[in-house]
């Protein structure tokens, strides 16, 4: 994130800066070690994932880069959970693992909860989503 909050991207090997997420103050040079993204296209969820009781429109509302890449997760009729997930392999229990992602809400949706299962038990990590009004 930027001075102003905003999610940006940088370029290989430039340096970046560290700001404040409350009050947005420069805190220095961002120092950050190599990190690996275990999730095969993590922003194309009608890729390599695969969904219950719901469906993926790609490219469909607009992303925290402000650019319309962000997908949507559509709900069927089942009054249950509607979610998308992937297997993931590599993982060990002696490793610690960090999940994160950009989640908005859509109509109907005023409430969105939000599950992780173990990634190192079951090799599966779950975003399940369940919407109420």
């Amino acid at each position: 994130f930027n001075s102003a909050g905003v999610l940006t991207s940088a370029a290989t090997n430039a340096p970046r800066f560290d700001y404040n997420p409350s009050t947005l103050a420069a805190q220095g040079l961002l120092i950050e070690e190599s990190r690996a993204n275990l999730l095969l296209q993590s922003e194309a969820f009608n890729t390599t994932w695969t969904t219950s009781n719901a469906s993926i429109t790609a490219n469909s509302t607009t992303a925290p880069s402000a650019t319309t890449t962000a997908d949507t997760l559509v709900e069927d009729t089942a009054t249950n959970f509607h979610y998308v997930q992937q297997s993931v392999s590599g993982t060990t229990n002696t490793n610690n693992y960090t999940l994160s992602c950009f989640i908005k809400a859509s109509t109907p949706a005023p409430v969105l909860k939000m599950a992780f299962r173990p990634c190192c038990s079951s090799s599966i990590c779950c975003g399940g989503f369940q919407t109420t009004a």
